[in-house]
């Protein structure tokens, strides 16, 4: 079970402290980057390798949590952690399987406008409005990962 555990631990900072330096690395990106194209087309080479990676990543944490699970004894922090598992496993799948490729899709069709300000009319409205929902899912997989971290780090306290 120990190596499970630090399968399980592995996993959930690498999720976690990964979607974490995204966020801020994207932040810089599109305050510093010449254009919001150029800022755009870097970041779209981001998540089309975020996705995956933090799909493994959950599914990985969230097999070794079952396996805890089951060897631990019953009580509230035992189900809590294993649903902070299931809300990571499931945003990154819906990141990951559905809103980045429908970005992806819209990104590479899409109407883009001619002075560098990224998609324009209604693919840049699709667009942010996957954008957006991609950014909520990704937050809801770094605040399970974050409140996992901090449950275990009580648990073991």
């Amino acid at each position: 079970m120990r190596l499970v555990a630090a399968l399980h631990d592995l996993a959930l900072a690498f999720l976690t402290g990964g979607l974490a330096g995204v966020f801020v690395a994207v932040n810089v990106l599109f305050s510093r980057a010449p254009s919001r194209e150029i800022a755009g087309q870097i970041g779209h080479a981001i998540f089309d390798r975020i996705g995956p990676a933090s799909l493994a990543l959950a599914a990985i944490l969230l097999g070794a949590r079952i396996a805890l699970h089951r060897a631990e004894r019953p009580g509230g922090a035992r189900l809590a952690a294993l649903a902070l598992a299931l809300v990571a496993a499931a945003a990154c799948a819906v990141a990951a399987l559905y809103l980045t490729p429908r970005m992806s899709a819209i990104w590479s069709g899409g109407a883009h406008a001619g002075d560098g300000a990224g998609l324009a009319g209604d693919d840049r409205a699709r667009f942010l409005a996957m954008h957006i929902a991609a950014n909520l899912t990704y937050l809801a997989a770094m605040i399970s990962g974050a409140a996992l971290l901090a449950l275990r780090a009580i648990r073991r306290g």
